[in-house]
């Protein structure tokens, strides 16, 4: 379980308020979004993408030694390399998108059930 987890059921409770059928099963709602406003698409970081997105320094009075995390690994190659990356469209970081707020909101309370 992630901290998205709850952050998404919280989302959805919004959308669900005042609702007059429940949602249900979500997942079949969330792939209908795809491509929408509704999500948010996260694509992958690139020697564009700010530093600050890119990786995280601790000093090793911190960590014991010095390390250096990369966020976002998209090659085999890299050292510590996990194979979570981010893609156009699905990928297995986010799936097919991140909530896109009230747009989200707005579209899950619109679709047709």
């Amino acid at each position: 379980m992630s901290v998205t987890s709850p952050l998404v059921a919280g989302i959805v409770a919004a959308a669900q308020q005042g609702q007059h059928h429940s949602f249900g099963l979500i997942n079949p709602a969330v792939y209908k979004l795809a491509g929408s406003t509704a999500l948010h698409d996260a694509l992958p970081l690139t020697r564009h993408s700010p530093s600050l997105f890119r990786g995280t320094f601790c000093d090793a009075q911190t960590c014991g030694t010095e390390l250096l995390t990369a966020f976002d690994d998209q090659s085999f190659a890299m050292f510590g390399y996990t194979g979570q990356v981010t893609l156009k469209g699905y990928d297995n970081m986010t799936g097919v998108g991140t909530p896109a707020g009230q747009h989200f909101i707005t579209a899950l309370r619109h679709l047709e059930k």
